[in-house]
């Protein structure tokens, strides 16, 4: 399944894309690739004759070009007294080559050129990347290309990179999902490659030497096992030539494909929980469930549709029994995909203090949900759901440029079929009830690792790296049982059909442009005429008097956004997986209600929002957990990463009315859902709606829907002078702001501005 060079016929290519190609003993016939209008981009793929897979990505109106490498070696590969030793070597790769022996050649090249560059070392990959002017594409291909052919590993830079890597590790300690992330490690099958410590520190590193490096670049780094993207501006024949003349000399040791055993965690008919203290004041429960590997799947996604089933946030969905008995204030469903032979199925609860004590009954209600997906079999509805929005994805989703994109290709190559790798994400081509079972059989209660974080938990011991309290324990008795018996309960239901699904996705003919300039209402309207998809984009923006610039507002406008937030989630989440979100966002400046995706059924998603605004309905334990909540974020404020207290503290010095989360904190503890509503209900009465609607939609439309929002909210209009827009503090020239907090975490942060001048 490899394409060879450019001399293979272009017409014999193209046909290949749409036949019929092998997925083991059953044929999958792939549907041509679709094209928008305004589609200029062109694709290339082929192999080089180190056995290096290559994909170039042309487009002339990408504004930048990038290029990725993904080796097929991550923390995986780490010998077990060397942990870290892959993350290691790709620091060391950055530091010159025979070719470019200055150690900051590559990095000065990409800086001078208006680029960058990054890497990251995974469980069973590493990714190097970079994008730069289009002008110095060359020059930066040439120089990435050298790190695989004749890296230095020079030893007198060893000790500055050992230091660098300890430094990443230090930066993490005080984190709480990477302090999870090796809690969960350790209980993994000691001997397993999955108990691990991946990011290493001066501790497991010490004493490195260059020929260790040398061997275990030379033992993994091979071409067989890369794969290179190339996005840009240039022509697919000038990226390829460049790829030939500097890939080409990547030697090829023609290594085998890393193979892992697949049970890291094996079965048992017990309730193996962990308890783990966090740093700062949180409250979840995660559950990991092993699975075979999913790459074969592409074509039928079984894990994806188990991940849309039991992370849906809708009626009859998992988290609505959770919210309605008090348990849970949101829950998320993911598949890490982490090698060939094997993955993980995670589910993540963020609990209320009911959920904390009860967590035993978050889980059973968990199994519940999977005993109703069991009985309900395969639910083909949601399979042709989630194929024709892919499908619609695949033609007009605005699919990125730059490092972002080149990453991404990079990845899919290097796991897919290289005829349709970059199409998988949209490709939902066979309904596979048997892999579903087998997959959904595996969210059992003997294949689960449950880890349970909250301040208080009982603890007993240290894991060595971090320094987290844990304690563990293997329950086999009348919990384990309860949660073996569950079955599915009336409350708990799969998705009804969608009713936001776009049925029309015609593009319109192009229509004059109106506008709406009144004391109270300003529309600016704007047809797409140049990306040509079915696709609207509403903005509305309230601006309020300058008389409500005051802490006690602001905090209210964090409550009020929660609150009409969580009324609405049920509604907002159906409409979001049929390509069509809504989002709100409240403070000082303005409330901004935003509504875009495919524009079929945009006004009726606007219409049931417009209602809400003003007056929402929500429960009493429903508002006691979002206060909850945001109680907890305004508290962990000075635990967080240095460089966001840094923002936070900028934001507080330079503008003239910011609050910072912990000057909220007193404020917000007071609130009251009556105050909440209260507060809605008199926000919109004076003020200006300023909105804008661009794309799929008439200019009737568009003003349509900005008169109705107007009506739904009442807003009487006010004068300019009384509008509260922001202001900045005015710096006399060379006057100085110094800002200087000690803070409480183990990071630091510095950030230093100067004025140039007006634009």
């Amino acid at each position: 399944m490899k394409r060879p060079g450019n001399s293979f016929p272009r017409i014999v290519w193209f046909l290949l894309a749409a036949v019929l190609f092998a997925s083991g003993a059953r044929a999958l016939e792939v549907p041509p690739a679709p094209k928008a209008p305004n589609d200029k981009s062109q694709i290339r793929k082929f192999v080089l004759e180190n056995g290096m897979k290559v994909i170039l990505l042309s487009d002339p109106n990408f504004n930048k070009s990038a290029a990725s490498v993904t080796v097929g070696v991550g923390s995986l590969m780490d010998p077990p007294d060397r942990q870290g030793l892959a993350h290691f070597l790709e620091h060391m790769l950055f530091l010159g080559t025979e070719k470019y022996p200055s150690e900051s050649e590559y990095g000065n090249y990409l800086r001078s050129n208006g680029g960058y560059s990054n890497a990251y070392t995974a469980s069973d990959y590493t990714n190097y990347h970079f994008e730069i002017r289009h002008e110095a594409f060359e020059g930066a291909i040439d120089r990435l290309a050298q790190f695989f052919i004749a890296p230095l590993f020079k030893a007198e830079f060893a000790d500055r990179e050992m230091n660098a890597v300890n430094s990443e590790n230090q930066k993490n300690l005080e984190n709480d999902n990477w302090r999870r992330y090796q809690l969960r490690n350790s209980l993994c099958l000691p001997g397993h490659p999955e108990n691990h410590f991946g990011t290493g520190n001066l501790e497991t590193l010490k004493g490195t030497t260059r020929e260790e490096l040398l061997a275990f670049h030379k033992k993994y780094y091979s071409a067989n096992r890369m794969t290179l993207a190339l996005t840009g501006a240039a022509s697919l024949d000038e990226m390829e030539a460049w790829v030939r003349e500097y890939f080409g000399p990547v030697k090829n040791y023609n290594l085998p494909e890393v193979r892992f055993p697949p049970e890291y965690l094996p079965r048992k008919p017990a309730l193996r929980l962990a308890r783990m203290e966090p740093v700062k004041d949180l409250r979840e429960l995660t559950l990991e469930f092993p699975l075979p590997g999913v790459w074969e799947h592409w074509a039928s996604k079984p894990d994806e549709l188990l991940s849309f089933i039991l992370g849906y946030e809708g009626e009859g969905s998992l988290l609505s029994k959770l919210k309605a008995e008090g348990l849970a204030t949101s829950l998320g469903a993911f598949t890490y995909d982490r090698t060939a032979d094997y993955a993980s199925f995670y589910v993540n609860f963020e609990l209320t203090p009911a959920g904390l004590e009860h967590y035993e009954r978050v889980i059973e209600l968990f199994f519940s949900a999977v005993d109703d997906m069991r009985q309900a079999g395969f639910p083909s509805y949601l399979f042709r759901e989630r194929a024709k929005m892919a499908s619609l994805d695949e033609l007009y989703k605005d699919k990125g440029e730059g490092a972002a994109r080149a990453v991404e290709l990079a990845n899919l190559i290097r796991i897919y079929p290289l005829e349709v790798a970059e199409r998988v994400p949209y490709l939902w081509l066979k309904e596979d009830p048997e892999v579903y079972r087998q997959f959904l059989d595996r969210l059992a209660p003997d294949n689960m690792l449950a880890i349970l974080v909250a301040r208080g938990v009982e603890t007993d011991s240290v894991e060595p790296y971090y320094g987290t309290k844990y304690s563990y324990v293997e329950d086999g008795g009348e919990v384990y049982a309860r949660l073996a018996a569950a079955h599915r309960i009336p409350d708990i239901h799969l998705p009804d059909p969608n009713p936001f699904i776009p049925e029309n996705t015609e593009v319109l003919a192009l229509r004059p442009i109106r506008l709406i300039d009144e004391p109270a209402l300003k529309l600016y309207y704007a047809q797409d005429v140049e990306f040509l998809r079915p696709m609207v984009a509403q903005i509305y923006r309230l601006r309020l008097p300058r008389d409500m610039a005051s802490l006690e507002n602001a905090v209210l406008l964090d409550f009020y956004q929660a609150c009409v937030g969580e009324a609405l989630n049920e509604i907002a989440y159906t409409a979001g997986v049929a390509g069509l979100s809504f989002d709100l966002s409240a403070d000082l400046e303005g409330v901004t209600l935003t509504v875009k995706g495919y524009n079929d059924k945009a006004s009726d998603l606007l219409e049931t929002v417009a209602g809400a605004l003003t007056h929402f309905e929500l429960s009493e334990e429903r508002f006691a957990a979002i206060k909850d909540r945001l109680l907890r974020q305004m508290a962990n404020f000075p635990l967080s990463d240095a460089w966001r207290i840094l923002g936070e503290y900028r934001r507080s010095a330079v503008r003239e009315f910011y609050f910072r989360p912990d000057e909220k904190l007193p404020a917000a503890e007071g609130v009251e859902l009556a105050d909440v509503k209260r507060f809605a209900a008199t926000l919109y009465r004076r003020g200006r709606i300023e909105s804008l609607i661009h794309g799929n939609v008439t200019a009737s439309e568009a003003m349509t829907a900005a008169r109705h929002l107007h009506a739904a909210l009442g807003t009487a209009p006010i004068d300019d002078d009384e509008i509260l827009r922001r202001r900045l503090l005015v710096q006399p020239e060379g006057d100085q702001l110094l800002v200087v907090e000690k803070l409480k975490v183990n990071n630091s942060a510095y950030r230093e501005e100067y004025f140039l001048g007006e634009d």
